[in-house]
């Protein structure tokens, strides 16, 4: 959850604090510097400031910032990461920039499949959206995948009687 990314783009192994000391990835043997550990934990503090000032409410530019930064430093499944990457999505919605969101939304299927597991209303609602967008962008094919996926999961998380089942999700099945 804290992991860095390894220093080599070609390896997904999660660097972790014994690592970092032995100055070694554990899967690829690159090299971890002195410069690499603190440049992650400079990140980390500046992500840490960011996150806490957008508590209540997400600046998209502050977001982007901090994903810039994080980019091979932070592992995939660094919650830090997750967590921007999260508020970077909700803000684009809200800004109304869909390929932004797009993007940022398919970078946080698996995580949230990873930390949520597949039938979380969470991870349910992450495909809605996703599937919403790409209906928007009209990319229906991955589109409604994507609004496949949440069925499945927000009919057990949600029920088919919930509003957002009957209201949101089910027109998006419907032929056009």
């Amino acid at each position: 959850m804290a992991a860095a990314a390894c220093p080599n783009s070609a390896c997904d192994n999660p660097i972790v604090g014994c690592e970092f000391e032995a100055g070694r990835c554990s899967k690829c043997e690159e090299e971890i510097t002195n410069e690499f550990h603190q440049k992650f934990q400079e990140v980390i503090e500046l992500t840490d400031l960011h996150l806490q000032n957008m508590k209540d409410l997400a600046y998209l530019d502050a977001c982007q910032i901090c994903l810039e930064k994080q980019k091979g430093l932070f592992h995939k499944f660094n919650i830090k990461y997750v967590k921007t990457l999260d508020l970077a999505f909700e803000s684009s919605i809200d800004f109304g920039k869909f390929e932004d969101a797009k993007k940022f939304g398919f970078h946080l299927i698996e995580p949230f499949h990873k930390y949520y597991g597949k039938f979380h209303p969470l991870t349910g609602l992450l495909h809605l959206k996703l599937g919403k967008i790409l209906s928007y962008l009209e990319d229906t094919n991955e589109g409604r995948n994507q609004v496949k996926l949440a069925y499945e999961i927000l009919k057990v998380t949600h029920g088919v009687q919930s509003e957002i089942f009957r209201e949101q999700l089910m027109p998006l099945l419907r032929p056009n």
